[in-house]
């Protein structure tokens, strides 16, 4: 059975990035670099233990691990890709879920798994309603032609961390913190 990351241990790992913000492009780099790493493994198939879970929870909202990490799912690894991205967001709090749900929903149209697409959608933007890549694969869906709407076609951004990089996970760590201090998380 798949139990969520240990709430200690997500606390600890958003207090050390928060605790890292002085140099955010050198930050975005090194959480850039970790996400990255640990999706790959993820994809591999390895086990992520509670630290490198929230680890990479908090990092697929930089958005270049998001998308390096969408952008490695194709059509001959998409079926096998939605079971690791469900069942690691079954382990991630829903504060911080709507990236991994978006990626199984992403694995599962890429498949054709269309209600496998709308159940993981649903996760994502009940969690995050303003989830804007989640959203476009929502409002993608209503107009497949063709094979479909396949976001691994859209270009990622540019390799050179960026402070900018940190905004979507600057709001994440701000209501983590507001859901922290009410008991909610966990």
């Amino acid at each position: 059975m798949l139990k969520r990351i240990d709430a200690d241990t997500l606390r600890a790992h958003c207090a050390d990035v928060a605790a890292r913000t002085a140099d955010p492009a050198a930050l975005a780099g090194q959480l850039t670099a970790d996400g990255t790493a640990l999706a790959d493994r993820l994809h591999r198939g390895d086990d992520l233990d509670d630290a490198d879970a929230a680890r990479l929870a908090v990092a697929l909202h930089i958005i270049r691990v998001r998308d390096v990490a969408t952008a490695r799912i194709t059509r001959l690894n998409a079926a096998r890709l939605a079971v690791q991205w469900s069942r690691f967001g079954v382990r991630v709090p829903p504060v911080f879920v709507a990236p991994a749900a978006f990626l199984a929903a992403h694995a599962c149209q890429l498949y054709g798994n269309l209600p496998g697409t709308y159940a993981a959608l649903r996760v994502a933007l009940d969690a995050q309603p303003g989830y804007r890549l989640a959203a476009m694969l929502h409002a993608g869906l209503f107009f497949q032609e063709d094979g479909g709407f396949d976001v691994s076609d859209v270009a990622l951004p540019p390799a050179e961390p960026a402070a900018e990089w940190l905004d979507p996970l600057r709001e994440r760590l701000d209501l983590f913190d507001l859901f922290n201090r009410a008991g909610a998380v966990g």
